[in-house]
């Protein structure tokens, strides 16, 4: 048995973490704000595992888990780690809520914690986290590596690599292409020049229009279609599977450049004001998203998730650029102009990529 919400309820808990975050905001760092952070993160966790049929790959993990111990190891083609989760937990009961407690448990431990040693407005990070994926509280394996591999900045700041390294492999455990971020060791602590950045933008960009007009003429146009389909299949991911296939590419690329051009070239502006080093690795990190984006979106939308991987860095780019409103009214502004730009990605995320497996929320029946 399930209970239904309609698409209200995403939309009032982001009015409730918009005035969470705005008494962050707008009042000095005390208990209270601390209170309010760590509560909403302990809300949307619950959210997190009391879902039924809620979610993207809902079938496939459920089913995963239901028939786990029918499934020989060698024709396992998901990560060792997650496997092992699910056997281990399986083995004590074949509830499928208490699998979702687990990983739901793993993912805002790291999330919640990272959002809290990096960000100077810890709740807006997580507000404009909800706002852009629904903070994570629909995750897949993805979501989940990345909440640890989050984590895993806080020990490049202190610039130690064992612990570092062993984040990105337990974070690989659970989804393999999380290796690729062991480069983040090296590109938070580079110095590249803005005239670089916009340089390997727009080349970025030229590639992924040759790509398409080369698999497009190499392929046909139904060719093409089926061939991204069957590679959207083999990197098992649904996610946004479909988008592309509901656009055209132009308009693709157009979103692409709005949603991550602006906090890009934004928080750029404030390095050049301010010299902050911290500043200048979560730029690095989010360029290294970017430019993945652009180059992998027109071969598969998802190949592009791997830039995921970095691009998850914009909500600390978020809060230093509120932070880096000084008076009173240009931070009131500022925050005003933020508030309808979430509340746009809101309603692009729900409306807009699979409306259909999201809304409603159905919360599972315990008794």
């Amino acid at each position: 048995k399930i209970e239904k919400s309609n698409m209200e309820f995403y939309i009032s808990i982001f009015i409730v973490l918009l005035i969470f975050s705005f008494i962050e905001v707008f009042t000095k760092k005390n208990s209270s704000t601390s209170f309010l952070y760590w509560s909403s993160c302990f809300f949307l966790f619950i959210l997190s595992f009391l879902r039924w049929e809620t979610g993207t790959d809902w079938n496939s993990y459920h089913n995963y888990f239901n028939h786990i111990f029918e499934l020989p190891y060698n024709l396992d083609i998901l990560e060792s780690g997650f496997r092992v989760l699910n056997y281990i937990v399986r083995s004590f009961t074949d509830e499928y809520t208490i699998m979702l407690f687990i990983l739901g448990a793993i993912l805002f431990s790291f999330q919640s914690l990272a959002i809290k040693r990096l960000s100077f407005f810890p709740i807006l990070s997580l507000t404009f986290l909800y706002a852009s994926q629904l903070a994570n509280i629909l995750f897949v394996r993805q979501w989940i590596a990345v909440g640890i591999l989050f984590y895993s900045i806080v020990f490049i700041k202190k610039n130690k690599f064992i612990p570092f390294l062993l984040l990105v492999l337990i974070a690989s455990s659970i989804h393999r292409v999380s290796l690729i971020f062991i480069i983040v060791w090296w590109v938070f602590k580079m110095n590249i020049s803005t005239r670089k950045i916009i340089l390997f933008l727009c080349l970025s960009v030229i590639f992924s229009y040759f790509m398409e007009s080369l698999l497009s003429s190499m392929l046909g146009g139904i060719e093409n279609r089926v061939f991204k389909e069957r590679l959207d299949v083999y990197l098992d991911s649904s996610y946004n599977s479909e988008e592309k296939n509901r656009t055209n590419f132009t308009l693709v690329l157009i979103k692409g450049f709005i949603n991550r051009l602006s906090i890009l070239f934004i928080s750029l502006y404030i390095y050049a004001k301010t010299k902050d080093n911290i500043l200048r690795g979560y730029i690095n990190i989010y360029w290294i998203g970017c430019i993945l984006f652009f180059s992998l979106i027109s071969i598969s939308p998802a190949l592009a998730r791997i830039a995921y991987y970095f691009d998850f860095v914009q909500i600390i780019l978020i809060s230093y650029i509120v932070f880096s409103f000084r008076t009173l009214p240009n931070k009131i502004i500022a925050f005003c102009l933020l508030g309808i730009y979430m509340l746009f990605r809101l309603n692009q995320f729900l409306i807009n990529t699979y409306n259909e497996e999201i809304v409603p929320y159905k919360f599972v029946n315990l008794f």
